[in-house]
């Protein structure tokens, strides 16, 4: 089992996640930050401090090991899809993570950077978009549509993030088209409408930002 030393609880504890090796920012604005982590079989990230309100979306089946610091390794089983929300903004966490079963693990981090704090942003109705949270900062979707399917996202207040984690999509938003497959992503500001399409494979989690 993996524990951080006197030494790098200090000296590690203190690194932003956006500077740890593992951590690639891949689109920021600002509203969000969007932060793909990749820990290769055996490896592990090093000490790093999360502050901001999260959703994060598995990508990988993996039993992944979180360690705070002087705390014991919370070790659970995620699978492509897996979706939580960490309140890092009300409670910052400094951990290190890697994959119990020296399996690749991969999640997506989203950030809540600049939220709106709207209450004008209506939950999206019912159908193809489920409900899976509802926070005060955003509220989170997963969106399955079968091949043929078209998903209508008509104008609102509030900006969305769509994340794919299986198959592929096609979205047409402010007249560009864009093919997304698993971990690709396109922003939608508000009040802008989207046409989404799917394979019969295609799955992704739709997030709101209140």
């Amino acid at each position: 089992m993996l524990y951080a030393s006197a030494f790098c609880e200090k000296a590690c504890a203190q690194m932003p996640v956006e500077q740890e090796v593992h951590h690639k920012v891949v689109f920021e604005n600002r509203w969000i930050r969007l932060i793909d982590l990749i820990v290769p079989a055996g490896d592990t990230t090093l000490l790093h401090t999360h502050a901001a309100a999260s959703v994060v979306l598995f990508l990988s089946k993996s039993n992944v090991a979180i360690q705070n610091v002087g705390e014991s390794p919370v070790i659970t089983h995620v699978n492509p899809g897996d979706v939580v929300y960490r309140n890092y903004d009300e409670k910052p966490a400094v951990h290190m993570v890697w994959s119990e079963d020296k399996s690749v693990f991969r999640c997506m981090v989203v950030e809540l950077r600049q939220p709106l704090m709207s209450n004008n942003c209506a939950v999206l109705s019912p159908g193809d978009a489920k409900l899976l949270l509802q926070q005060r900062l955003l509220n989170a979707y997963k969106l399955n549509l079968h091949e043929s399917k078209v998903y209508h996202l008509v104008k609102s207040a509030c900006p969305l993030l769509l994340l794919t984690y299986s198959g592929t999509y096609v979205v047409n938003s402010l007249g560009k088209e864009q093919k997304l497959k698993q971990s690709e992503f396109v922003f939608i500001p508000a009040l802008s409408e989207a046409e989404i399409r799917g394979d019969q494979h295609a799955e992704s989690i739709l997030i709101q930002i209140r």
